[in-house]
């Protein structure tokens, strides 16, 4: 079984990937730091540095903070970054299955969109906006302003396609952990 955990920045993914593989034995791949990785891909650098001069540096190390300002500001810029990267990523997460053929996964991403992988169950992870900018704001640093701009283009990411598991989350991870094994007693009694 396949289950995609995915949602805005600052949601909970990471705390909710964390536990369900605790605790119902999920091999865990997280994408967001596949993506990371991939970020140093020759065919990334070469990307960055005949679209953006002054992205990338003459020992090919990627200046993050004029990367953010130009994705999380322009919809396009992201979208066709995402072109580049994402492909690589679903890659690596492919080979990354084939390891756990016969195991229960969790692939944990900002967008599941991007994959062309065949999810069994899909779980949108959310939270207030105001819970959101608190928590980007504590573990990046981020204004409230950043954060607004990186939820709207993230927002644009997940399209409009309903989704069928959703989970709000607050500040109380009991809550969400209570959350998580109502969905959880549901998906394996249809499995």
């Amino acid at each position: 079984m396949i289950i995609g955990i995915y949602g805005y920045i600052g949601s909970g993914k990471t705390t909710a990937s964390q536990y369900l593989v605790e605790k119902y034995q999920f091999q865990y791949i997280n994408a967001d730091l596949i993506a990371k990785e991939c970020m140093q891909n020759p065919v990334v650098i070469n990307y960055l540095r005949k679209k953006y001069n002054n992205v990338v540096n003459e020992n090919n190390q990627i200046n993050k903070e004029i990367l953010r300002d130009i994705i999380f500001n322009n919809q396009l810029d992201n979208h066709d970054l995402n072109a580049v990267v994402w492909p690589l990523v679903e890659n690596q997460t492919l080979q990354l299955l084939k390891q756990y053929h016969d195991s229960n996964v969790i692939i944990e991403a900002i967008t599941l969109n991007a994959f062309k992988i065949k999810f069994d169950y899909k779980i949108f992870i959310t939270a207030p906006k105001k819970v959101l900018y608190t928590r980007v704001s504590a573990r990046d640093g981020k204004s409230k302003n950043q954060t607004k701009n990186i939820i709207k283009i993230q927002k644009q990411l997940f399209g409009k396609n309903p989704h069928k598991i959703t989970i709000h989350t607050t500040n109380e991870k009991e809550i969400l952990y209570n959350k998580l094994d109502k969905v959880m007693t549901k998906i394996l009694k249809e499995s």
